[in-house]
């Protein structure tokens, strides 16, 4: 059997959908799996035109077409078509030039069933925004009761005739009110996260560590705690926006255990061809009890409180869904104890290294 028949009869054959065109666009072939997905007859074939179903996707069709003919490479492309009951249908495969005795005569089409998966993609997008806007009403409707309980108990608790028990308790209860919204908040952000389509980007780790700082002293502005950071401005890692709730988690871990000061240092090095860059934050002073440690980044009953063990877990699924770790473990060096946190991150790059202290 002649090569050109066995390749004939393989594509006539094939379960892919395939097509020839000029260059013009014209239908030069197309193959019996192309005009049954769209629920044409074979007698179709004389009169097909892929321009005349497009439903969606023609400019990329079209882009796709000119690079096969006149840049003489091939292109990927996502098309959605019209089947012969007027549904539509998503095709997906590659435009590649047809090239003979050095010159291009068209452009061979060769595509699959790509509706299936683009369905589900679409309902898991669906799924993902009504879930971010189910949570972002639920907080804002949260926030709003919240906000009217804290005023309530403001007011009570300045009155001027008020017991000292009285005052006591409305104190207590104000503290409880602000630890139920920090709740709220760590699982919205929790949620958020989980049905969020992850898409790690470079981002400079420098601004990040800074504005965590920054928001655990305005969170605890009574408590006096040092933190002495380098400047990272020159070190870009792999991240996402929520990037910075962990840097918060370690810092409020810190006041949390009653720390006064702490201080970081940083490293990098590979794992196979990925570079890391390595924070590590020492919290001299507070030492996690023994019984915390099993159960650190899942709501700790003991020394901490459920809020920051909350706060850890989320850390530590931020760092792992953007390839990075999180480690904790004893500082036992002389008479110094503590707790040492690192963060390990992939790296993007490296210029240089400035000490400073925040």
């Amino acid at each position: 059997m002649e090569p050109m028949h066995w390749c004939s009869t393989f594509i006539d054959a094939s379960q892919d959908m395939i097509c020839v065109l000029d260059n013009d666009a014209k239908t030069i072939y197309i193959n019996p799996r192309f005009l049954e997905i769209l629920g044409r007859s074979p007698d179709d074939k004389h009169e097909f035109s892929i321009r005349s179903i497009l439903v969606e996707g023609t400019s990329d069709f079209d882009m796709a077409f000119r690079n096969a003919l006149e840049k003489n490479h091939s292109t990927y492309v996502k098309l959605a078509v019209q089947n012969s009951d007027g549904s539509n249908i998503w095709i997906a495969g590659h435009l590649f030039p047809w090239v003979e005795d050095s010159n291009v005569h068209g452009v061979f089409c060769c595509f699959h069933d790509y509706s299936e998966y683009h369905a589900q993609q679409e309902a898991i997008v669906h799924r993902r925004n009504e879930t971010q806007r189910l949570v972002k009403l639920l907080k804002h409707d949260t926030l709003s009761i919240y906000q009217g309980i804290v005023s309530a108990v403001e007011l009570a608790i300045a009155e001027k005739d008020l017991t000292v028990d009285m005052h006591d308790i409305l104190t207590e209860t104000l503290s409880e009110v602000h630890r139920a919204l920090k709740i709220v908040d760590h699982i919205s952000q929790m949620i958020v996260l989980l049905h969020s389509e992850l898409r790690p980007k470079p981002v400079i780790i420098d601004p990040i560590l800074r504005h965590a700082i920054e928001s655990v002293q305005k969170q605890y502005d009574d408590y006096q705690i040092t933190f002495e950071v380098p400047q990272l401005i020159d070190y870009s890692v792999l991240g996402i926006d929520s990037l910075e709730t962990v840097f918060s988690a370690i810092f409020s871990a810190a006041v949390e255990l009653g720390s006064r000061r702490v201080t970081t240092d940083y490293t990098t090095f590979a794992v196979g061809p990925t570079n890391f860059l390595q924070i590590v934050f020492e919290i001299h002073g507070g030492v996690i009890p023994d019984k915390e440690k099993g159960h650190l980044f899942n709501e700790p009953a003991i020394g901490l409180n459920r809020s920051l063990g909350r706060m850890l877990s989320l850390a530590k699924m931020i760092v792992n869904r953007v390839g990075g770790t999180l480690e904790v473990e004893d500082i036992t060096q002389g008479d110094s104890k503590g707790t040492k946190f690192k963060v390990n991150l992939q790296l993007v790059e490296k210029q240089a290294d400035n000490e400073g202290v925040y």
